[in-house]
C-alpha cells in the first residue's frame, strides 16, 4: 500500500492510498453482502440505488437550508466511531482493524466508505434527536461528509448551527466552519437545485454543458447532458442487468447449454464447457461483451458438450 498526494484547489493536499491488487481484493471480499445493509434513509451516499438527485428530492417543500461539511471525515472516523455504531465484538474489530491506515480509514480503500458511513451514524441520530426538540419539521440528509439540514422557521438558524456543532465536535467529528452555508428559496444540495416543488440541474452544470458542445468535448457533453436529466439510480447492479438481459434474450435450450456465475457487482463469468473449465470461461462487463462472446465463442465451440447453469 501506497500514499499519493493530490493538490486541492485551496493549495492542500488530499491524501490517497493505493492498495496493492491482493489488499483490493481482501477489502472487495470484505464488502459481499454488504450491498444489502439495511442503511437508514437519511444516509444517501455510497449506497446502492441512491444518489445526489434522491438525497436533493427529500428536501423538496422547505424555505431554507443549512449545509455542513466534515472537516477531513476519512481521516477523522476510528474503530471506535464504527464499533459504535455497528455495535460489533471483538473478532469484528479484529476484522475492521485489517482495512485501517495508520488508525483511519485512508481514502482510496474500497471499504473506506462503507465504514466511514457507519461511523457517523451514531453522530445522526444525535443530531436527529436533538433536531426534533428545535423544530418538529425538518428534512436530514448526509451524502458523504456533507449534511444538509432542512427547516421552514429561519429564527432556528442559530440553535441548528450551535447543535450540530457542539454535537459533531464532541463525537469527534468537527466541522467545517468555512463551508457552513445557509440558503433561502432555491437552494443548491450537493450540486442540485432544490426549491418548494422539485428538484432542477444548476445553471453552472447548464454552462459547462454549452461550453463542452461549443470545444466539441463529446465525452464531457455527453456526461453533462446525462447528469442534467437528474436520474435515480437504477437499483439493480449491473452484473444483475446483464443476467436480466441474457435470460431475456436467450432461449430455454440456449441457457441450458451455458453456466452463468455472477463474478461481482458490474460483471458476470459465463462458462461454456463445464468439463474443460479453466480454458473456456469469459468475463463479460458490459452487454455489448456479452454478444462478442455470444457471436463469437460460444456460437462456434463444440455442441456435444456437458452443460449446466449455475446461478
Amino acid at each position: 500500500m501506497r500514499t499519493v498526494k493530490i493538490p486541492k484547489g485551496n493549495g492542500r493536499f488530499r491524501t490517497v492510498v493505493v492498495p496493492s491488487e491482493y489488499e483490493k481484493f481482501a477489502c472487495r471480499k470484505f464488502l459481499r453482502g454488504k450491498d444489502d445493509f439495511d442503511w437508514p434513509q437519511h444516509v444517501q451516499g455510497f449506497v446502492v440505488g441512491r444518489n445526489i438527485v434522491t438525497n436533493a428530492k427529500q428536501h423538496i417543500g422547505f424555505r431554507y437550508t443549512l449545509s455542513f461539511d466534515f472537516e477531513d471525515f476519512f481521516d477523522h472516523v476510528t474503530l471506535d466511531h464504527v464499533l459504535r455504531s455497528y455495535r460489533a465484538g471483538f473478532i469484528m474489530a479484529y476484522t475492521i482493524r485489517k482495512f485501517m491506515n495508520e488508525g483511519h480509514f485512508s481514502q482510496g480503500l474500497p471499504t473506506s466508505p462503507f465504514f466511514c458511513n457507519m461511523g457517523a451514524l451514531f453522530l445522526d441520530d444525535q443530531i436527529m434527536t436533538c433536531l426534533q426538540g428545535i423544530n418538529t419539521q425538518f428534512a436530514y440528509t448526509r451524502y458523504a461528509d456533507d449534511i444538509a439540514i432542512s427547516f421552514n422557521n429561519k429564527a432556528d438558524k442559530g440553535e441548528i448551527i450551535q447543535t450540530v456543532r457542539r454535537l459533531s465536535g464532541e463525537y469527534g467529528l468537527p466541522i467545517n466552519e468555512n463551508k457552513i452555508k445557509f440558503q433561502g428559496g432555491r437552494r443548491i444540495i450537493c450540486g442540485v437545485g432544490v426549491d418548494m416543488v422539485g428538484v432542477y440541474p444548476t445553471r453552472k452544470a447548464k454552462r459547462k454543458l454549452r461550453a463542452a458542445v461549443h470545444q466539441k468535448h463529446t465525452a464531457s457533453a455527453g456526461g453533462l447532458e446525462e447528469f442534467i436529466k437528474l436520474k435515480e439510480p437504477n437499483e439493480l447492479h449491473k452484473s444483475d442487468r446483464m443476467l436480466a438481459y441474457i435470460r431475456s434474450n436467450l432461449t430455454a435450450q440456449e441457457l441450458s447449454r451455458i453456466c452463468i456465475i455472477k463474478n461481482n457487482r458490474k460483471s458476470i463469468a459465463l462458462v461454456s464447457n463445464v468439463k474443460r473449465w479453466t480454458e473456456h470461461i469469459y468475463i463479460c462487463n458490459s452487454i455489448r461483451s456479452f454478444r462478442y462472446w455470444y457471436n463469437h465463442i460460444f456460437s462456434v465451440q463444440l455442441q456435444n458438450s456437458e452443460f449446466r447453469i449455475m446461478l
